[in-house]
C-alpha cells in the first residue's frame, strides 16, 4: 500500500526519511484506527500534507513539525466535510483555485477567463473552500449564505470547471 518512490527521491528530504507509511500511520493516529478512513481518503490526506509542505518551500521538514502537520491536515479534515462522498470536492480543484487566486503569466490567461464565466458566487466558495481551507460553517457566516448553499455552490464551480476543461467528474 505504500509507495515511498512517490514521495520525493532526494535522500535528505524528510518526508522521504519519515517515510510514506509513516505519513499514514500519523494521520491513522489521529483519526483513529479503523475510523472510517479509506484508502482513497488516506492518500488524499497525504497528498494535502505534500502539498502544505511543498507550498512552505521546505521540502526538508523536520520529523516533529510533519508529525504536527499530518495531525493539523487530519483533524481539519476529520471537522470539514471532506469524507462524504456525495460533497466530496474533486483534488486537482485546490490547485485550480490556488492558480485562480495569484498573479499569472500570459499563458494562464484562459484560465483566468475560464474562472471569470462562474457566478460570483461559486467562484467566491471555490477559493475559500480550495485555498483558504475554511470548512463549510465558516464560509457560510462569511458570505452570508446557509452550510447547504455552500455546498451546492462548490459542487456546482467544480462541475463547471469539469465540464469545460472535459474532465471525468465524479
Amino acid at each position: 500500500m505504500c509507495t515511498p518512490s512517490q514521495v520525493c527521491s532526494d535522500p535528505r528530504c524528510m518526508v522521504a526519511a519519515a517515510g510514506w507509511c509513516v505519513l499514514s500511520d500519523l494521520i491513522q493516529s489521529v483519526l483513529g484506527r479503523g475510523g472510517g478512513i479509506g484508502p482513497e481518503d488516506l492518500a488524499d490526506l497525504r497528498q494535502r500534507v505534500l502539498l502544505v509542505v511543498f507550498r512552505r518551500r521546505q521540502p526538508h521538514e523536520a520529523p516533529e513539525n510533519l508529525r504536527g502537520l499530518a495531525a493539523a491536515v487530519a483533524r481539519r479534515a476529520r471537522r470539514d466535510w471532506f469524507f462524504h462522498p456525495p460533497r466530496r470536492p474533486i483534488p486537482w480543484c485546490e490547485v485550480v483555485a490556488e492558480v485562480a487566486d495569484r498573479s499569472f503569466d500570459e499563458a494562464d490567461v484562459n484560465l483566468r477567463a475560464d474562472l471569470d464565466l462562474l457566478a460570483d458566487d461559486a467562484r467566491a466558495v471555490l477559493v475559500a473552500v480550495a485555498i483558504k481551507g475554511l470548512t463549510r460553517r465558516e464560509v457560510a457566516a462569511r458570505l452570508r449564505l446557509t452550510s447547504h448553499e455552500v455546498r451546492m455552490l462548490y459542487r456546482e464551480a467544480v462541475t463547471f470547471l469539469a465540464r469545460l476543461w472535459c474532465i471525468p467528474g465524479p
